[in-house]
């Protein structure tokens, strides 16, 4: 089996792991806040680029004042795998005003997943045979196609 035969099995088995209920409900928080702001790991921004400047969301590592964030907002973020500390700390400050949090890791048992109302799992199988870079490559496939199908789940809703 050649390398992108591998590559293939990887992602469609991480998007078989992605139960279609989890994307709705992550979904749902993005149809109508007042606003949106968004953590996303430096490495997945690029395949967030598209969704996160559709829905005019804001980069929340640049807000210092919190007096005009509160239940009505929504925290959307994405990280491989939660632990960063400053997108940690970042989103504890935004719960602390009561937002929305919701996120999108491969780790539900992370600091950030803990912190969100709602976390859809993009879970990986392991496998040995696969060299660990090719998760986070596979990650950021995943990320993309679960956003392009939020986005179209956000705009059937918005039409009815």
């Amino acid at each position: 089996m050649d390398h992108l035969e591998k590559h293939r099995q990887l992602l469609s088995a991480t998007l078989e792991n992605v139960i279609r209920r989890q994307v709705s409900c992550v979904a749902d928080y993005l149809k109508a806040p007042k606003l949106v702001y968004y953590l996303v790991d430096p490495n997945l921004k690029k395949a967030s680029e598209f969704f996160l400047e559709k829905y005019q969301a804001k980069n929340a590592l640049e807000i210092d004042d919190f007096t005009h964030i509160d239940q009505y907002d929504v925290l959307f973020c994405i990280s491989y795998n939660g632990t960063a500390q400053e997108i940690v700390d970042k989103a504890q400050q935004f719960k602390e005003q009561n937002t929305k949090i919701t996120c999108i890791t491969n780790n539900l048992n992370s600091a950030l997943a803990s912190l969100s109302q709602d976390t859809l799992g993009l879970s990986m199988p392991k496998r040995e045979e696969i060299n660990p870079d090719i998760y986070q490559e596979v990650f950021k496939q995943a990320v993309r196609t679960v956003l392009e199908d939020m986005d179209k789940k956000i705009e059937m809703s918005n039409r009815q």
